[in-house]
C-alpha cells in the first residue's frame, strides 16, 4: 500500500524486476606482469527497474511517495591498467563509462496517479548514475633500517556531471540545474608504516583533501505554481563528505 495522488490510501502491484546482463573482457599482462592491462565491456536489460519515494501528488503541501517502475537499458566499459615502473613504486589508472536510461517511459502506467512513467521522469537518464569516473593513484615503499617499511598512496578522483533527481514535466527550467552536479576532482593521501613482522600498522590519512563539497543527492519537489502555470521548486541537496583526517592503528594477533 502507499498513497495516490491526494494522499488517500492505494494499492501498489509491480511486475517482477528482472536483469539479463551481457558482459565480455580481457585481461592481460606484459613486461614480466609490470603491466597490468584489463578492459571489459557489458549491456543489462533491466525488466521492470523499480525507483523508490517518488512523490506522485499535484497538490500543493502535500507529499504522497510511490515507487515507480518502468524498462531500463544500461551499458558501458571499464579500463584498468596497473604499471610497477621499480620494484618500490607502482602506478594505477581506473577508468569506467556507463549510460543508463529509461525505455517506453511513455507507456507505462503509476499506480495511483492518471500519469505515465514520462510525466515524472521527463529525463529518459537514470538518476544518480555518473557516466564517467576516472581515478589515478600512486604507492610508493620506503624500507627503514630497522626492518619496517612505511607505503605513501595519493589517488585522485574524477567524476563527470551528473543528475541526482527525477524531474517532472511541469517544472520550471531552474528544476534542472538544482537536480544537476558538475564534474567533481576528489583527492586522499595516506601513509601506512608497519613493523618488520606486519603484526602492527599505523596510517595517517587525510580524505577529500581540498575539502571540495559537492551535491551527491537532491530531492526536487512542487512547491507552488507560477503565473504561466508552470510549477515552482522545492530543492534539497545532500553534500559528499567534508575534508577528514585521523589514525589508524591495528595488530594481528
Amino acid at each position: 500500500m502507499t498513497t495516490g495522488r491526494t494522499g488517500a490510501p492505494s494499492a501498489v502491484e509491480f511486475k517482477t524486476e528482472t536483469l539479463t546482463s551481457y558482459e565480455v573482457g580481457s585481461k592481460n599482462r606484459f613486461f614480466g606482469n609490470r603491466l597490468q592491462v584489463n578492459g571489459s565491456a557489458f549491456y543489462y536489460v533491466y525488466g521492470g527497474y523499480q525507483v523508490g519515494n517518488i512523490n506522485i501528488s499535484d497538490i500543493i503541501g502535500l507529499t504522497a511517495f510511490t515507487a515507480i517502475s518502468a524498462p531500463a537499458r544500461a551499458y558501458g566499459g571499464e579500463l584498468e591498467i596497473s604499471f610497477q615502473p621499480t620494484p618500490r613504486d607502482r602506478i594505477g589508472i581506473n577508468s569506467s563509462y556507463t549510460k543508463a536510461y529509461f525505455v517506453d517511459r511513455r507507456e507505462q502506467a503509476v499506480p495511483g496517479s492518471t500519469r505515465t512513467f514520462d510525466y515524472y521522469f521527463s529525463r529518459k537518464d537514470i538518476p544518480n548514475v555518473i557516466p564517467f569516473r576516472t581515478q589515478v593513484n600512486y604507492d610508493h615503499d620506503i624500507d627503514l633500517s630497522d626492518g619496517s617499511s612505511i607505503t605513501l598512496h595519493g589517488d585522485v578522483r574524477f567524476l563527470s556531471t551528473f543528475y541526482s533527481a527525477p524531474l517532472r514535466q511541469n517544472l520550471v527550467d531552474g528544476a534542472l540545474d538544482a537536480a544537476r552536479t558538475g564534474s567533481q576532482f576528489v583527492e586522499d593521501v595516506t601513509a601506512t608504516w608497519r613493523s618488520r613482522d606486519n603484526r602492527l600498522s599505523l596510517s595517517a590519512y587525510v580524505r577529500n583533501v581540498s575539502n571540495n563539497r559537492y551535491n551527491i543527492n537532491a530531492g526536487v519537489n512542487l512547491a507552488g505554481v507560477n503565473a504561466t502555470g508552470q510549477g515552482l521548486i522545492a530543492a534539497t541537496r545532500e553534500l559528499s563528505d567534508p575534508r577528514t583526517y585521523g589514525l589508524v592503528l591495528s595488530t594481528k594477533f
